[in-house]
């Protein structure tokens, strides 16, 4: 664990703003590395988080002909939101503060290192968003089927109206979607959402996956699975996880007679989701939403696949997106929400 975050450290040291070429001048002083994103998890189906405890990572680089980095532990650490300050101590490893982060709210990090430099930046956190899960056509009750198999086959971003009530949700969201338990990231995932970032994408495709046939097994449907894998058997596999960039006002092509949606919100926001998982009852999936500057720091630190752990070798990056004013880095937040795939009665 400490090796990980120590890594995304040393990465942060070629983030700059507006993304430009880092030209390093072993004659100046080498720039103090931020790394900071708030984090807050909840459930699928309810809003508010729980994670208490925020971390700030803060470095100085050292010089091209050395190795290793210099950890500053002689600093002010703060994260201001309105009136509300919070103040990061020392622990030995990295700076720390309890406090659970508010959605929608604005924060900003203010650091003055001992020898008076000024570092700051901001972030906004992401809205109480979630993915949630719609059941398969209603033609399954025609069928005979009533509740013996019913999974989800579409989702959509949504926004809580009341307890248990949704809507999807109409504004911009960087959503990340992992298989929960997928610590390795070989489980294959598939998705029709036309904001699907295609980078990490395989050459097999959604027909391909063993999670079909197994849900074959169950939906006996023919017409309504017919429809459905005509519909989406094209669509590629992504490796480990799925990054979405849903826009203002999405709108999708899923067609509404493939799922229980009775909200009437006059167009379609629907999308395909599934897993190659192991079985089918009891997965799920952890989706991350990411503020605006963390999504593009990690976008494109996931592009570049590094995984060498040698503090020099990073000085050969170039176009990684730094927020950090007076320093380097990324000053970013994330709300974490798990969903349930499907269950079986």
């Amino acid at each position: 664990m400490r090796t990980s975050y120590l890594l995304t450290i040393c990465l942060s040291i070629f983030l700059v703003s507006c993304v430009e070429k880092i030209i390093l001048d072993p004659m100046e002083e080498m720039p103090v590395v931020v790394s900071c994103v708030l984090t807050g998890e909840g459930d699928s189906n309810v809003s508010g988080l729980s994670t208490g405890t925020q971390y700030v990572d803060l470095y100085r680089a050292r010089h091209p002909s050395e190795t290793g980095y210099q950890p500053i532990t002689d600093a002010s650490v703060r994260v201001v939101s309105g009136e509300e300050r919070y103040d990061f101590v020392w622990n030995g490893e990295r700076w720390e503060c309890d406090f659970v982060p508010s959605s929608g709210r604005e924060y900003q990090l203010m650091v003055k290192t001992a020898d008076g430099k000024s570092i700051s930046a901001s972030t906004r956190f992401p809205d109480d968003v979630f993915l949630t899960g719609v059941f398969p056509s209603k033609a399954n009750n025609a069928a005979g089927i009533g509740d013996q198999a019913r999974l989800y086959a579409a989702y959509y971003l949504s926004r809580q109206t009341s307890i248990g009530s949704f809507v999807p949700y109409e504004k911009e969201v960087f959503a990340w979607i992992t298989p929960e338990g997928d610590s390795d990231g070989r489980i294959g995932i598939t998705t029709d959402h036309m904001g699907a970032d295609g980078f990490n994408v395989s050459s097999t495709s959604w027909i391909d996956l063993t999670f079909v046939e197994k849900w074959k097994e169950f939906e006996r449907s023919e017409e309504w699975w017919q429809k459905y894998a005509q519909y989406c058997s094209s669509e590629p596999i992504h490796i480990g996880f799925v990054r979405i960039h849903q826009q203002d006002s999405y709108e999708s092509s899923f067609p509404d007679d493939l799922a229980d949606y009775d909200y009437d919100r006059g167009k379609s926001t629907l999308f395909t989701l599934c897993a190659d998982f192991p079985s089918l009852a009891g997965n799920k999936y952890r989706v991350r939403f990411l503020s605006k500057e963390y999504d593009a720091y990690l976008r494109t630190i996931a592009k570049k696949q590094i995984h060498s752990d040698e503090f020099a070798s990073f000085y050969s990056l170039e176009d990684v997106p730094s927020n950090i004013q007076g320093g380097l880095g990324v000053f970013g937040s994330q709300r974490i929400v798990r969903c349930r795939t499907g269950f079986l009665f």
